[in-house]
């Protein structure tokens, strides 16, 4: 028979400033009796998968946005090719992610606070609508990055030949570190079907995780007897990361950073001179939109020479500062910038000749009804050929009359675009110039093959330019030729003994670890059960009132709920949890206290600050008493009813 029942309560109540934080920050649950260390719902259980679906897309946003900073230019050029204003579209969209991305992370670590703590978790409803926003975000992010931008994500699986073997290690060790609390949540669920199906579903993605470098094929795990020569740096329309593009002191200063050539791009003027100019009109890179207000929309190719030498075309580069480096230039050179002009073709290859720079450029053909349209290409060709820079130096890109280009300058480097190998020998190419998107390795080395030799562009970040390093790339066309050009070695490559090595023995310590956390918590919680446990918050919705009998009916419920059964029980286990306010007669319910009652068959509940009381109970009568001192009904979350029976 039953022989009795005691309520052990050995704390005081005491202030939980942190735990409180925790989970006001997280469900606005703030005070004491809003905890609770009941099971988790389904439905905050489903809320936390979809958050852990937020944190991951805001982790792989913040990846892409560093990732694709190599085309920082290009993003913002897009933007302004749409929207027709110049603004640094890019920054902003990544200091939004960021901002993002640290919410997330801070969300999910209060999540897991109270998972340490065992805490319910509860999700404020202020958090769910981040939530589901930055999920709506995301997916709409993903679906009009690929219709517009699709080439960025050629470049982010780019990124992977890189920094996929440093990612595999940092996955492998949070999933080290997460285990503990997964296997204890694992070893403590009821149902056998997910308990089965949740184990697969991990063990699934630990050896998704382990084995990942099977699917890395990265230039930077090879076996080098001596380092590949470093790429040789065409400057993209000069040092325009640190000058205004396709001026002459974006070259001056492209010379100054030891590049190898400039990349540029000619257009023809009204009255027959070429000159350098990228886009089609001139409200971006200069002030037409001043001096000339009714024309600033209007082709550059309408333009005489003499109207165009009449325009700024420095200064924008100081007031937009396209590329945040603008605060870091010397007063020196920003007076330089302030004075600049567009530059004449004539005057780009005097440049080039007296500093012996190679040359490669666009040569755009002038619109319809334009007096040069048939003839562009010759004018450039004359001007060349009469220039004092040397034939060899000159990268001819223009596949117009590339025949006749040809027979008048056999020593030109004949370059073209991407093409199969039959066309490009038929035509003498040398070099194919494309975007890395088009091109991978292998297709590199198929050109190499043949002696066509190729250059890259644009490669504005040490990873890409490590990787074309790696992979004995001869040219890159760049916009930071003043970073690039301090790069000594490339920024990692090993051995592929010595990685095989490395990653063997990472996911074996990390499988061991993971092995030995699984064991030691099914083995903390084996039995867990076994016992019934009963929260005193859950009976709230049944028993609600402040009284003495209330208190007899609980205890004698679960009594009877136990002989019914029909079993031998071990001491069961009965958590007392009030943050559901299971008795609510008084506005002081922070002290609520059981307190020794003269009547033995009864108990009642005093409120008071300082006096603690244990009840038990002869329940084999169905009667209360009270024997010891007992801690205040809020703080008893991890007290026990430990109920002995014969």
């Amino acid at each position: 028979m039953v022989s009795h029942l005691r309520l052990e309560a050995r704390q005081r109540y005491e202030q939980q400033i942190c735990l409180s934080c925790i989970t006001g920050l997280y469900g606005c649950r703030w005070k004491r009796y809003q905890r609770s260390t009941s099971d988790t719902s389904w439905r905050e259980r489903v809320w936390f998968l979809t958050t852990l679906c937020a944190i991951s897309f805001s982790v792989f946003w913040l990846y892409f946005w560093l990732v694709v900073r190599n085309d920082y230019d290009d993003i913002n050029w897009y933007f302004y090719s749409v929207l027709g204003n110049w603004f640094n579209w890019f920054f902003m969209i990544f200091v939004f992610t960021c901002i993002i991305f640290s919410y997330a992370i801070i969300v999910l670590i209060l999540a897991l606070f109270h998972v340490i703590a065992g805490q319910e978790i509860y999700l404020h409803w202020t958090h769910k609508i981040m939530v589901v926003l930055i999920l709506i975000g995301s997916v709409t992010t993903t679906i009009l990055f690929s219709e517009i931008y699709p080439e960025e994500w050629v470049l982010f699986r780019i990124s992977l030949l890189v920094f996929g073997p440093f990612i595999q290690i940092i996955a492998v060790f949070v999933l080290t570190l997460i285990t503990w609390l997964i296997a204890g949540a694992w070893a403590k669920m009821r149902n056998m079907i997910l308990h089965i199906i949740c184990i697969v579903l991990y063990v699934s993605l630990l050896l998704f995780v382990y084995l990942s470098p099977l699917m890395f094929n990265s230039p930077c795990i090879a076996t080098f007897e001596q380092l590949p020569t470093k790429p040789q740096i065409f400057g993209h329309r000069g040092a325009s990361k640190i000058a205004p593009e396709n001026t002459l002191v974006s070259f001056e200063r492209a010379v100054d950073n030891q590049v190898y050539g400039f990349e540029s791009d000619v257009r023809i003027s009204y009255d027959g001179v070429p000159f350098l100019l990228h886009d089609t009109t001139l409200s971006r890179t200069t002030n037409v939109a001043d001096v000339f207000p009714d024309r600033k929309n209007e082709d550059a190719a309408w333009f005489n020479m003499s109207d165009l030498l009449k325009l700024d075309a420095g200064s924008w580069y100081l007031e937009t500062d396209p590329f945040r480096s603008a605060s870091k230039t010397s007063e020196y050179w920003k007076k330089r910038y302030r004075n600049q002009t567009i530059p004449t073709y004539t005057e780009f290859l005097k440049y080039a000749a007296e500093t012996n720079t190679t040359i490669m450029y666009d040569l755009f053909r002038p619109p319809e009804g334009h007096p040069h349209r048939e003839d562009y290409w010759e004018l450039v060709l004359n001007l060349t050929l009469q220039s004092d820079l040397k034939h060899s130096l000159v990268w001819w890109l223009s596949g117009t009359e590339r025949h006749t280009v040809r027979l008048r300058a056999p020593d030109f480097v004949q370059v073209s675009d991407i093409d199969t190998v039959d066309n490009l020998m038929q035509n003498d190419i040398d070099v194919i110039n494309e975007l890395f998107s088009t091109m991978n390795e292998k297709d590199i080395r198929y050109y190499e093959s043949f002696n066509i030799s190729t250059n890259i562009y644009t490669v504005n970040s040490k990873w890409l330019f490590s990787l074309y390093w790696c992979i004995s790339l001869p040219t890159v066309t760049s916009t930071s030729c003043d970073v690039l050009k301090t790069i000594e070695k490339p920024l990692w490559h090993l051995d592929p003994g010595i990685y095989t090595a490395l990653w063997i023995c990472i996911d074996t310590v990390s499988a061991v670890l993971i092995l030995i956390m699984f064991i030691v918590q099914k083995h903390r919680y084996f039995g867990y059960h076994s016992a019934e446990t009963i929260s005193l918050a859950s009976l709230g919705d049944h028993f609600n009132q402040d009284t003495t009998s209330t208190i007899k009916e609980k205890f004698q419920a679960i009594l009877t709920r136990l002989r019914n059964k029909h079993m031998e029980y071990s001491p069961e286990v009965i958590n007392l949890n009030s943050p559901r306010r299971m008795m609510s007669g008084s506005k002081k319910q922070d002290e609520i206290v059981l307190a020794p009652n003269e009547n033995p068959d009864m108990t009642s509940i005093n409120r008071d600050d300082s006096r603690h009381s244990v009840a038990t109970a002869d329940l084999a009568n169905g009667d209360l008493s009270t024997d010891e001192s007992v801690e205040s009904l809020p703080t008893l979350n991890h007290q026990e009813v430990r109920v002995e029976m014969s």
